[in-house]
């Protein structure tokens, strides 16, 4: 996931003219079918380059609006929105997060009249997933990743206090209401103050939520245990914030975060030799597992219900610690307090 900044920012504009070439071969594709465009791909250093009101109108099926004065497109579909000016290297996501186009510096530009952006960088802001593969571009839409997708104005965030450093955390109410609901009541009200991290398991998971420490105890903030909460949206990635039980429909107070790095490198063989599981997996899942890491046999059995944002550094300290042989570590890890606020 892009890092990054919580910070009204005001670009300022400067009109460049680019050095890349137009290349009228390349093709793009959008669910298979052919866009034909009006001003042509330009290829600058390694990257493509579309028309911003062409990858508006014809890919995203976006609104778009130009302003004058601060010389800035937005693009607006649904709850999202994404502002971008010519001769910046950032991206402005609902009026909130500032994030670099892409790592090397990369600017949008002018040309010919055009403003053109990388049509990965735009894509990808909306959740479209985009592959290249001899010539053509190939753009999938409704990808849905949710634990990667930029947050809003007003979504609840939590930044967890250990002895080990902060873990901010961003939740997903609209797929997993109760576990949400549960965690941000108990965070606010302390139950987790002072619980340690009873499991902890390196290359995987870090486990907590018991005020008991053993793993045995907790509840929900209902006094009742709640059912699973299960979505093809929200997988095991690496970072991801999970509901702990004892088995199915059976869970409380604790909670886990997965840590696993890496996926093995035959999992997209497993998978395809699989026709059982075959179709929970498509190729856009197993591609962000391969990149982010993250553990992914054991999807659709437990909630998943949050994102670490920032932070991983912690959870992989933590998961470094000696432990016993139930996993316990040797030295109490505590999460000391769990602030919760609306960006």
């Amino acid at each position: 996931m892009k890092k990054i900044f919580i910070t009204y920012i005001a670009l300022l504009f400067a009109c460049t003219n680019t050095f890349g070439a137009a290349n009228k071969d390349m093709k793009i594709k959008l669910d298979g079918n052919d866009v034909k465009l009006s001003a042509p791909i330009v290829i600058s250093e390694g990257r493509s380059f579309v028309s911003l009101r062409e990858i508006g109108d014809k890919i995203l099926n976006a609104n778009i609006s130009w302003n004058n004065d601060t010389k800035t497109a937005r693009l607006s579909k649904g709850d999202m929105t994404v502002a971008v000016q010519p001769g910046s290297d950032k991206l402005v996501i609902n009026d909130l997060y500032s994030v670099d186009i892409d790592d090397s510096g990369t600017k949008a530009f002018i040309e010919n009249g055009y403003t053109y952006i990388p049509l990965r960088a735009l894509c990808e802001a909306f959740n479209y997933n985009v592959d290249f593969n001899d010539n053509t571009i190939y753009v999938e839409g409704n990808v849905i990743l949710p634990q990667f997708s930029y947050m809003h104005k007003n979504d609840t965030v939590a930044v967890m206090h250990t002895d080990h450093g902060d873990i901010s955390l961003r939740f997903f109410p609209e797929y997993a209401p109760k576990a949400v609901e549960n965690f941000i009541t108990h965070a606010k009200e302390g139950y987790y103050d002072g619980v340690v991290f009873h499991r902890v398991i390196n290359d995987f998971v870090i486990q907590s939520g018991d005020p008991e420490g053993t793993g045995m105890g907790g509840d929900s903030i209902w006094g009742t245990p709640f059912e699973n909460e299960v979505s093809m949206d929200l997988r095991h990635f690496r970072g991801a914030l999970c509901m702990a039980n004892s088995g199915k429909d059976t869970n409380k107070s604790q909670f886990y975060i997965v840590q696993c790095p890496n996926v093995p490198a035959d999992l997209r063989a497993d998978v395809k030799a699989n026709a059982q599981i075959v179709q929970l997996y498509p190729d856009y899942v197993i591609d962000k597992y391969e990149e982010v890491g993250g553990y992914p046999y054991i999807d659709f059995g437990y909630t998943v219900f949050g994102q670490v944002t920032d932070g991983m550094d912690v959870v992989d300290s933590i998961a470094a610690v000696e432990t016993d042989e139930n996993d316990r570590p040797l030295e109490d890890i505590t999460i000391n307090s769990i602030d919760i606020y609306n960006i």
